[in-house]
């Protein structure tokens, strides 16, 4: 249960911290360099993310594949990879509209725009540990048992 919420948990704390210390994006200094270098890691770890989702049907005859079939993981890993690939697709789309927000825009929604970036970063990051932790764990739990 934990291990499918978390990510929307710590990144609902994300947002209430900021929103506890009143602390807003657009205030950085290098505000425009976070949104291009977060344009860059959000399409380089969606095209990795969508090849390793578009490789894992091709591999069905890997014992790898096999037992995370057998296991049950083999779906859940999918499913958690998707949800990677929307949350970074969305930080993608959200840093581009960022690129359009100024300091001199209304200052309700340079907080608005700053809390939801904030969510769905924090939630896009989490999700990408979310998929690694996943599949190393399965990976020791199929190492083990060909031990």
């Amino acid at each position: 249960m934990l291990e499918r919420t978390y990510p929307l948990i710590l990144s609902a704390l994300a947002v209430i911290t900021s929103v506890w210390f009143k602390f807003s994006l657009l205030d950085l200094k290098n505000y425009k360099d976070i949104m291009s270098s977060s344009i860059s890691l959000g399409s380089i770890a969606v095209g990795f993310l969508a090849a390793a989702i578009t490789l894992m049907p091709s591999l069905s005859n890997n014992e790898l594949v096999k037992n995370l079939k057998r296991l049950g993981a083999y779906q859940k890993l999918l499913r958690y990879i998707i949800v990677a690939i929307i949350g970074l697709f969305a930080i993608s789309i959200l840093s581009i509209s960022g690129l359009f927000i100024n300091n001199e825009a209304h200052v309700l929604l340079k907080d608005i725009f700053g809390n939801i970036w904030i969510f769905v970063f924090v939630f896009a990051i989490l999700s990408i540990v979310r998929v690694i932790h996943l599949f190393l764990k399965f990976l020791v739990v199929t190492q083990n048992d060909t031990e």
